[in-house]
């Protein structure tokens, strides 16, 4: 069973669109594995600070299509802990912790990647390819993120069943910044001979 959740109020307030996703200042908040969720809290103040290991810049970029939350991946950069990111929290950054909604709870079971050391790199939380979403809240919409789509139920499994249908459910991918070079060059047999390979991906922290 999964762990991941839109918190409930959040939940509602995205449902009646007295949150409109397309017009928040998302942010990510990294956690150590000490941290639970707790369904019952609603803003940002009410995250307990010593389990915090860093907080995000804000995502760009914020979509809502086919009923997916979706936006470019969120970023934090140059970030250093001895504990280990275990769990993520997205929320609505108003400019005041106490006004600002917890939106969604993301463990180490639905996001690849965590837990995982954090030791000086920037890291980014990757958005479900395709669609390009962080979840999905529409009512009966097909499940498409790592958050339950159905009104009466928001804590999810990774699999669900609905009318005899079963949905899988993608996972999100937290890691180092990922760049795509235009080719690599291999050494060649001989001095002169101009050999390369084909475009590849490669971690931002190698040449």
């Amino acid at each position: 069973m999964s762990a991941s959740r839109l918190y409930p109020q959040a939940f509602a307030d995205l449902q009646s669109g007295s949150l409109d996703w397309t017009t928040l200042s998302v942010k990510g908040i990294l956690l150590s594995e000490a941290f639970s969720y707790d369904s019952s809290l609603i803003y940002r103040d009410e995250l307990d600070e010593s389990f915090v290991i860093a907080t995000s810049s804000e995502m760009g970029s914020p979509t809502f299509s086919n009923n997916v939350a979706g936006g470019l991946p969120i970023e934090w950069l140059q970030i250093a802990d001895n504990r280990r990111a275990h769990h993520i929290v997205l929320f609505d950054d108003t400019g005041d912790d106490a006004y600002s909604p917890l939106i969604a709870y993301l463990s180490a079971d639905c996001v690849d990647g965590l837990d995982s050391p954090i030791d000086g790199a920037n890291y980014y939380l990757y958005p479900v390819q395709p669609p390009g979403g962080y979840f999905s809240y529409g009512l009966a919409s097909e499940v498409i993120g790592p958050v339950n789509t159905y009104s009466l139920a928001y804590s999810l499994a990774l699999a669900e069943s609905e009318g005899g249908a079963v949905y899988s459910i993608p996972i999100l991918v937290f890691g180092l910044e990922i760049a795509a070079n235009p080719r690599i060059c291999l050494l060649p047999d001989a001095l002169d001979v101009d050999q390369c390979g084909p475009p590849t991906i490669r971690s931002s922290l190698c040449d």
